[in-house]
């Protein structure tokens, strides 16, 4: 038995690349060496943002042998009174035996020539290097570059190649980088080239390298850190699980530094103070025991320094100019005041078929007043003046400075909104309904607890598919940019965990008719039912 390593090092690969792309390699590996014939007590995929690797255990030394079955003409046309013809000669020659070793099997079609052909499996060293280089090649990323005449596609540019066989060096060439026996270890503990003598010596030079090769010991070091150096604090860790899956493959050798900012920005909202810090500078909040969050943020370095000073420093600069900004946009956006922003909308085009967020606007309270006749008649009258403000205003945060123009905060939208709303005294269901109107945002996520904001999600929902769909933005296949079937999938759980009983054909001919008429067409209502009964079989399936 052998033991192969393979590991690709490579410039820094963005990190939400990194899960999806090691999970494909170790199911292709897996599935490649099963088609190739060739036995594996283990697979092992790892990993950094600088690193992919695959190491194979218990490695056979060659393919297993195999026959093969091969169905030929039909028996009275390869012989003729007794002799070969041309068919059955040809048969046997393209199948490497002789004439002679052919045989006869019936099946219901009549009598046919069967040939078994044995095959010798090759050496393990002879199939790898092909298998291997397929392997990597066949990956497929988000994104990819061309950065060399060869072709080769990939996030980043390769840097080295390691591809032992036991002791000797498995011959192969990505990007025109050929493999050799030298990784390398952590630029601030071991950045130059470091000589592996076999496969079993690539995790303890690794180790001494300050490498965590593992993404689960990387992601078990950074939440003991994380606790720990909250605790330290006086708090505790906001833990956020994406944004620990994506410093997991921000760092190799990752260390949990804290830092500090100036408790007046705690008067922003929370949700403002929390975005600053994660959105692009993947730092963690501390937060009270009693949930208050507190002036420290917590960072995850690559590398560890004697004194980390001057890059706490850095990183306090930054964060302090982020949440200045935020406390800038928060300032200005109460002043303008949501009224004011709703008002401003029809200067903003959501979908130039359909119109303004204006206009997308009314549509929605017209919905809203609709279903909320349906679903809740028994209260709609104390319900209709909240929601229907509710429905007035869901959108102007869209066109605040916190929100517009693709920052780090237009993740906050509807909780914005619900915070303005908050701040200039709108009634608790109208804050309720602006902070809930995009719920749920995925299958897992959560759905809206209050009654206005089911029906401003469920209005927006359907708003959102219908001018979709009339402007031509329809799913197909993986491609669906303005997710209508998350949108669909939204409105069909909300019915359903709800209990609400209303007729889609009926909402639907709602929303179709609102649109105007230039995007109308006599098979819209029919489609986009089509595409809900999709939804409701996907989901009672599940």
């Amino acid at each position: 038995m052998s033991r192969y390593l393979l590991e690709v090092g490579t410039e820094a690969i963005p990190a939400g690349y990194m899960t999806p792309a090691l999970t494909a390699l170790h199911e292709r590996a897996v599935a490649g060496l099963l088609e190739l014939r060739l036995p594996v007590a283990r697979v092992d995929v790892r990993g950094t943002a600088k690193r992919l690797v695959l190491e194979l255990h218990g490695l056979a030394e060659r393919q297993e042998d195999v026959t093969r079955e091969v169905s030929g003409p039909r028996a009275d046309i390869a012989f003729k009174d007794g002799k070969p013809t041309p068919a059955a000669v040809g048969f046997a020659r393209k199948n490497g035996v002789e004439v002679s070793a052919l045989e006869r099997v019936t099946t219901d079609k009549g009598e046919f020539l069967l040939a078994r052909v044995h095959e010798t499996g090759r050496p393990a060293r002879e199939v790898l290097p092909a298998f291997v280089t397929e392997l990597v090649t066949g990956l497929a990323w988000p994104k990819t570059m061309v950065y060399n005449a060869t072709g080769f596609r990939c996030p980043r540019p390769l840097r080295w190649i390691v591809s032992l066989l036991d002791g000797d060096v498995l011959r192969i060439s990505l990007g025109g980088v050929d493999a050799d026996r030298f990784t390398r270890g952590h630029r601030l503990v071991a950045p130059g080239n470091l000589e592996l003598g076999s496969p079993t010596d690539y995790e303890p030079v690794l180790d001494r390298a300050g490498i965590v090769l593992n993404p689960a010991d990387r992601s078990s070091k950074i939440a003991a850190e994380l606790a720990e150096e909250a605790k330290r604090l006086g708090g505790r860790c906001l833990l956020d699980d994406r944004l620990l899956e994506e410093v997991v493959f921000l760092a190799e050798q990752p260390t949990v530094y804290s830092g500090s900012f100036d408790p007046e920005f705690l008067e922003l909202p929370r949700e403002i103070s929390v975005t600053a810090m994660k959105s692009h500078q993947r730092y963690f909040a501390v937060e009270s025991a009693s949930g208050e969050l507190l002036p420290h943020f917590l960072v995850v370095c690559d590398g560890t320094w004697d004194d980390p000073s001057l890059v706490i420093a850095g990183n306090e600069r930054v964060l302090r100019a982020r949440l200045a900004d935020a406390r800038f946009y928060w300032d200005v956006d109460r002043k303008t005041g949501l009224e004011a922003l709703a008002e401003s909308l029809d200067k903003v085009v959501w979908l130039e078929a359909v119109g303004t967020l204006k206009q997308k606007a009314e549509r929605v309270g017209w919905l809203v007043e609709r279903l909320g006749q349906t679903l809740y008649a028994d209260d709609w009258s104390s319900l209709k003046a909240p929601v229907l403000r509710a429905a007035r205003l869901a959108k102007a945060d869209l066109a605040s400075e916190m929100i517009k123009d693709g920052k780090e905060f237009t993740g906050l939208q509807g909780v914005m909104g619900a915070r303005y709303a908050a701040e200039a005294g709108e009634p608790e269901a109208v804050v309720r309904g602006l902070e809930e109107q995009y719920l749920p945002q995925g299958a897992s996520d959560r759905l809206p607890e209050s009654r206005e904001g089911t029906l401003l999600s469920l209005a927006d929902k359907l708003d959102t598919i219908a001018g979709c769909w009339a402007a031509g933005f329809v799913p197909s296949g993986s491609q669906d940019p303005y997710a209508l079937r998350r949108a669909a999938n939204g409105i069909v759980r909300m019915l359903l965990d709800k209990s609400l009983r209303v007729s889609l054909g009926e909402v639907v001919a709602h929303a179709v008719r609102q649109l105007p008429e230039a995007v109308q067409k006599d098979t819209l209502e029919r489609e986009i039912l089509d595409f809900f009964r999709d939804r409701v079989a996907f989901a009672l399936k599940d």
